[in-house]
């Protein structure tokens, strides 16, 4: 009898570890989900400015992604229409993006604000921060649960290169 109540405890522990082992790695698959959603609609702001895509009837001077660190929920898809780089409100928006399965942007660098846009024709690559200054070659979205411990961060370079590490 003694040897059962034994079996029956180690039989539950075991158990309930894998249970808790089983959520963790849910969570760090919705994450990994939400950080390469991230990286391909990047790259479909870089395909619409390669191929040209009219917005509203017109060529806009680029597309773009725009991230702010104020609003860590979502981020937007937008058209440059007057092409200076920069996120210029309703008029401009494509898409606003919301993660799923509370995912947040838990960091951005180097700004807390960054504007990723792509030109034509080449697509060129430029990233801004939100008052028009150029913020480098590089810039990164971390990503991550609220008080918890695993991240993904989205690298985006000048050359074009967009990864998830």
């Amino acid at each position: 009898m003694v040897e059962m109540i034994v079996v029956i405890g180690i039989v539950t522990m075991l158990a309930s570890i894998s249970i808790v082992s089983f959520r963790r790695g849910g969570r760090a698959t919705d994450l990994t989900r939400e950080a390469q959603t991230l990286a391909l609609n990047l790259r479909r702001a870089q395909n619409m400015a390669l191929t040209g895509a009219l917005f509203q009837g017109a060529t806009p001077g680029g597309y773009g992604i725009y991230l702010n660190a104020a609003s860590p929920n979502s981020y937007i898809l937008f058209a440059d229409l007057d092409d200076n780089k920069l996120y210029g409100g309703i008029g401009e928006l494509i898409e606003t993006i919301t993660f799923q399965k509370n995912v947040v942007i838990t960091g951005l660098a180097p700004a807390s604000a960054v504007n990723i846009v792509y030109s034509p024709p080449e697509p060129t690559t430029t990233i801004y921060d939100d008052t028009g200054a150029n913020l480098g070659n590089t810039a990164s979205a971390t990503l991550g649960f609220s008080g918890a411990t695993i991240f993904k961060t989205v690298n985006i370079n000048i050359s074009g290169q967009i990864s998830v590490q």
